[in-house]
């Protein structure tokens, strides 16, 4: 493809095409690693909605047991009245 005068040209194109072979999988790497980031942020963002779900969840069956316990007392407070 290119005619090279001296041995020390071939030598400086190999080793360009080696940088340029590793910069290429430098990357190929890097955009693997992008991906594999924006599926790890995604996954934490679901862990996070899904945490809140469960937080909600409980908070509403804490209240809903307190409000229990408060009908509870309530009825045997008109049960001791009566």
């Amino acid at each position: 493809m290119f005619e090279f005068k001296t041995e020390e040209e071939k030598e400086i194109l190999a080793d360009y095409n080696n940088v340029v072979r590793d910069m290429t999988d430098l990357k190929n790497l890097v955009d693997q690693m992008s991906s594999t980031i924006a599926t790890q942020e995604q996954m934490i963002d679901t862990r996070d909605q899904l945490l809140d779900e469960v937080y909600l969840k409980l908070e509403s069956a804490e209240t809903e047991l307190i409000i229990r316990r408060k009908n509870d007392e309530f009825r045997q407070k008109l049960t001791v009245v009566k």
